[in-house]
């Protein structure tokens, strides 16, 4: 099975899209920290995935993307 990571492009399409239908300030407040987050779930070790599973990286995505949102201050880019 491929595995397909997402990338900043959906990202922002996705936050984009929420902001629009739920309310919210758009922007990115740490461009570093959502390339942080996003790394997360590829991180490997003796070349297997530190995340055994799909279910995991998912996981992975959320806890670095949750982590990381600190404040809702944030950069216009």
């Amino acid at each position: 099975m491929e595995i397909y990571f997402l990338s900043l492009q959906i990202v922002k399409a996705l936050h984009e899209d929420q902001v629009k239908l739920y309310g919210g300030l758009q922007g990115l407040r740490d461009a570093n920290l959502l390339d942080s987050a996003l790394n997360y779930p590829k991180v490997t070790f003796s070349q297997c995935y530190l995340h055994p599973d799909v279910h995991y990286m998912a996981a992975a995505y959320a806890v670095g993307i949750i982590k990381n949102h600190r404040s809702s201050k944030v950069i216009q880019t």
